[in-house]
């Protein structure tokens, strides 16, 4: 995490006015962290002795609580999957919950503790955890699978050896994907999951040897290619459809979804958020 300090004010509007060195140093919509730290008065002045006692406490909770973002690795974000998808889970022994997502339990119970200090868990009562604030939770998911998890799933992206319209070959990965052990995702599997969606690409999640995907489709390797394949991850990458049973679960297709900015695709996962993810969400 890069931290910076600078010299700001308030201006007349209320708004805080950032310098142009800074702003031109950040992305577009680039997810930040703010601190506010206020000069203080002459009347302050006086209250110097107790600052850096203040100060160092801020900085010490900073620190910890990137301490703790930064632990937000490919396995934390499996079971964060884990527990977007089945939030009830959380109810039953740890155990359980261990053995869902192939992490030890001692890992496991660091795991939800983080989570807890970071806000994303409660502990309850009599024991265990819950979730929190699902939105939040989910938001972070996002973020994390498109930074550091998909990077570590993605194996190669594909294209045609041919030149073919993209329908046609949607056609074979629907065929294939309903009798081989892969999931369709991306915008093809948002496609089969509402009809909204025209796709121009596809997700397809394996789980290994795919040298037999790739020749039946007749495809070959291209970084601008429009067939991505990635690794699954666990036995619950699938989701619940009446499509069938070959369709990636709808937080892996929302999160593919909103790796481009694009106006279509943002529809589409919004779309998919609502008539398939928001209904996960745990009453309070």
């Amino acid at each position: 995490m890069k931290t910076y300090e600078f010299p700001a004010q308030v201006n007349a509007e209320g708004k805080i006015e950032l310098p142009n060195t800074l702003l031109q140093q950040l992305q577009q919509n680039q997810q930040l962290k703010v601190i506010i730290m206020v000069e203080p008065s002459q009347d302050e002045v006086s209250d110097e002795a107790r600052r850096p006692l203040a100060n160092e406490q801020l900085t010490k909770s900073y620190e910890d609580d990137a301490a703790y973002t930064s632990q937000i690795t490919p396995t934390v974000l499996k079971v964060i999957y884990i527990l977007l998808k089945t939030p009830e889970i959380l109810a039953f022994p740890l155990l359980e919950l261990a053995n869902t997502t192939g992490v030890a339990l001692e890992t496991l119970k660091n795991i939800l503790e983080n989570l807890y200090k970071l806000g994303y868990l409660y502990r309850q009562p009599r024991g265990g955890y819950r979730i929190s604030n699902y939105i939040k939770l989910f938001e972070r998911w996002e973020i994390g699978y498109v930074e550091s998890l998909r990077p570590k799933l993605l194996l190669e992206t594909f294209t045609y050896t041919e030149e073919r319209k993209f329908s046609e070959i949607a056609v074979k990965i629907i065929e294939l994907a309903s009798k081989n052990n892969f999931l369709i995702g991306g915008e093809l599997g948002a496609s089969l999951a509402i009809p909204y969606l025209v796709p121009q690409r596809a997700t397809l999640h394996v789980v290994d040897n795919y040298d037999l995907i790739v020749d039946k489709l007749q495809l070959k390797p291209s970084p601008r290619g429009e067939i991505y394949f990635l690794k699954q991850f666990g036995n619950l990458n699938h989701g619940s459809y009446d499509q069938g049973s070959y369709i990636a679960d709808p937080l892996l297709i929302h999160a593919e979804l909103m790796i481009e900015s694009n106006d279509r695709l943002e529809e589409t996962a919004k779309r998919i958020f609502t008539k398939y993810i928001i209904s996960r969400q745990p009453d309070e």
